[in-house]
């Protein structure tokens, strides 16, 4: 099954990685000498301590294609920086994610951070996105420190209001944990 935006092709990977609980849709796209991958997968998410799931909740990566087997394994992080294009990759990144929600049932998407510049970042993204759609977001963040350094992380969620169906699936157990990919981010 092909889903497709106008900079990229999102394909649904029927191999499936074994450690994604739900649907994934892969796209790969190149800016200058670097590929890039988008990941949407459908699982669930924490949203103010709730696990929130649904055949319509998807949660958003997009990396290097060089860094993907370490990212999503859990031991690397979502990375552009250093390839001196990182604002028309992002704008590669949005007008796909804006054409996926538009053309499949997608009514929650989130995604997180665990690096300040990029926490900064993803808040506008994600109120640019919700403002765009006419969705609500919400996004949580929480500082730590790695290094010396005072570190900020975030988890982002856009939702569709006109969203009925109840997703909400239980409290999270622990609520001092931080998200399911920052918090291994983190360690």
């Amino acid at each position: 099954n092909r889903k497709s935006t106008n900079k990229v092709v999102f394909d649904l990977d029927a191999g499936r990685n074994r450690s994604v609980e739900g649907k994934l849709y892969n796209a790969k796209f190149k800016v200058g000498d670097n590929e890039y991958v988008i990941r949407l997968v459908n699982r669930s998410l924490n949203v103010s301590n709730k696990s929130v799931k649904g055949d319509s909740v998807f949660d958003l990566e997009f990396a290097l294609e060089n860094q993907v087997d370490e990212l999503w394994e859990g031991a690397g992080k979502m990375g552009i920086e250093g390839t001196g294009r990182a604002s028309e990759v992002l704008s590669i990144v949005s007008n796909g994610v804006m054409d996926f929600i538009k053309n499949n049932n997608v009514q929650i998407i989130g995604f997180s951070s665990a690096d300040t510049s990029r926490t900064r970042l993803y808040n506008t993204l994600t109120k640019f996105w919700a403002s765009k759609l006419g969705w609500d977001w919400a996004s949580e963040s929480q500082t730590w420190k790695e290094d010396g350094n005072d570190i900020t992380g975030g988890n982002f969620t856009i939702s569709n209001p006109k969203f009925s169906k109840p997703v909400v699936e239980a409290p999270v157990a622990n609520e001092s944990e931080f998200s399911n990919r920052s918090t291994q981010e983190k360690n």
